[in-house]
């Protein structure tokens, strides 16, 4: 009997097979499913030439020779256009996502500006022009294809298609304007950051009580990534501020709480790297087994560790070298 071909039993497997009727199903359902039409765009982005960074609205002309003395006339917080034009010697103070005022052709980043008081600045280092704007479109235009006809929604289907619906579909808010699409990010990262503490601090309970080597690993694996969604959610929470109460932080107990928590993160991960010894690493402040049982035979430890009583208590013994070691060794009675 003669073999078939691949493609020619693919294609006879195929035969009688036909696509399942397509139906809608809302987004955290369709992870797994493959796309029954193209997603395009239903708007263009940047919807206007926008500033992409903190600073100036110029005409390129005025700070072609530097340093150039220039009056501010208006400012232009992010999703909010100045309803003024630029004209020679003015300038607006713009925030990321501003809209470009018109008459203005490039932004000088605010590091390169000097404030002079009164309503002037000094810009000390020339920009050409289109520097630091984001022209209309140039992500994407309305009905440019997103993702095409047949693709599988994966788990970076899905992100994309969330990131899209989020900062690109949902209405405009009426009093924080376009800014506030920052919280589509922000809130996600926000919230991984405390369940990966949480998921940490479950896994050093579990290696605690039942000494699992597999356990400290998986808390000491989950650190640096529980670092990064806080500092995520830190560095989101900025400029979600910055264009909507004109402050980079406040220190109010959302955002305090995540620095603290940065903090927790940098320093778990700073002490286990201290200590070469994976184990005692691992156990790092807890109860360490093997220097307790070397205590019973090893007078560099004084020996009094074997003495273990009903009524003990707790004290910081020495290792055999000398050094400070934080073992909670169990004494005597009587016996200092």
């Amino acid at each position: 009997m003669a073999l078939v071909p691949v493609a020619e039993a693919l294609r006879r497997l195929l035969d009688d097979v036909a696509p399942l009727p397509a139906e809608a199903v809302p987004l955290h359902e369709a992870c797994g499913r493959v796309l029954a039409e193209p997603l395009a765009a239903l708007r263009t982005q940047p919807p206007f030439d926008a500033s992409a960074m903190d600073g100036y609205a110029v005409r390129a002309a005025d700070v072609a020779g530097v340093p150039a003395r220039l009056t501010v006339i208006g400012a232009a917080p992010a999703g909010r256009g100045f309803a003024g034009s630029v004209g020679p010697g003015q300038t607006v103070r713009v925030f990321t996502g501003a809209p470009l005022p018109a008459g203005a052709d490039t932004i000088v980043i605010q590091e390169n500006v000097r404030d002079l008081g009164g309503g002037s600045v000094e810009v000390l280092e020339a920009t050409a022009a289109e520097r630091n704007v984001r022209r209309a479109g140039l992500d994407f235009r309305k009905g440019d294809v997103v993702l095409e006809k047949g693709r599988l929604l994966d788990p970076a289907a899905l992100s994309l298609a969330g990131v899209y619906v989020g900062f690109f579909l949902a209405p405009t808010d009426a009093q924080q304007g376009e800014g506030y699409r920052i919280i589509f990010l922000h809130v996600p990262v926000s919230w991984m950051s405390m369940v990966i503490y949480l998921a940490m601090a479950f896994w050093a309970g579990i290696g605690l009580v039942f000494n699992s080597r597999l356990s400290a690993m998986m808390a000491s694996a989950l650190a640096p990534t529980g670092a990064l969604f806080t500092f995520l959610s830190l560095w989101t929470g900025a400029l979600w501020g910055k264009p909507m109460w004109g402050t980079w932080w406040v220190w109010d107990a959302r955002l305090t709480s995540e620095l603290v928590l940065l903090f927790l993160y940098v320093g778990f991960i700073a002490l286990q790297s201290a200590i070469e010894d994976r184990r005692r690493a691992d156990r790092a402040g807890t109860d360490d087994p093997p220097a307790r049982d070397r205590g019973r035979d090893d007078p560099g430890v004084g020996g009094w560790a074997a003495h273990a009583g009903a009524g003990d208590r707790h004290r910081v013994g020495l290792s055999g070298g000398g050094s400070v070691s934080l073992v909670p060794a169990r004494l005597h009675h009587g016996a200092l």
